[in-house]
């Protein structure tokens, strides 16, 4: 296997082509970063003419894009359980990067 299939999975080379993709634009949806592999909301866009986002979690970007699609049914992105928001852009699929799971607070008594 080749350095760059290697290198596709990673945190830095999706984070790359994120910026590479958007070389003036800022994340507005803030992601804790560009990981496919690991558990959180994964973020799609999906632009046919106004890009709609979505918050899809999942233990990784294969799951996430699975339930996506599942939800996809009724052809109204709004329809969709997952559904974040909408920007008015244009057409295509992107990966917006990953929020994680929020960590319960650890209680001092469990420990007791």
């Amino acid at each position: 296997m080749n350095w760059y299939k290697q290198s596709q999975g990673s945190e830095e080379f999706n984070r790359t082509q994120w910026f590479k993709d958007n070389p003036y634009g800022r994340n507005f949806m803030n992601p804790t970063d560009y990981d496919k592999e690991k558990p959180g909301y994964h973020i799609i866009a999906d632009h046919p003419s106004i890009m709609y986002f979505y918050k899809i979690p999942g233990d990784n970007y294969e799951e996430a894009w699975g339930k996506w699609l599942d939800s996809k049914g009724s052809g109204r992105p709004s329809d969709s359980e997952y559904y974040d928001s909408e920007k008015d852009y244009a057409s295509n699929h992107d990966y917006w990067g990953r929020i994680a799971f929020e960590e319960p607070e650890e209680d001092e008594d469990s420990y007791l």
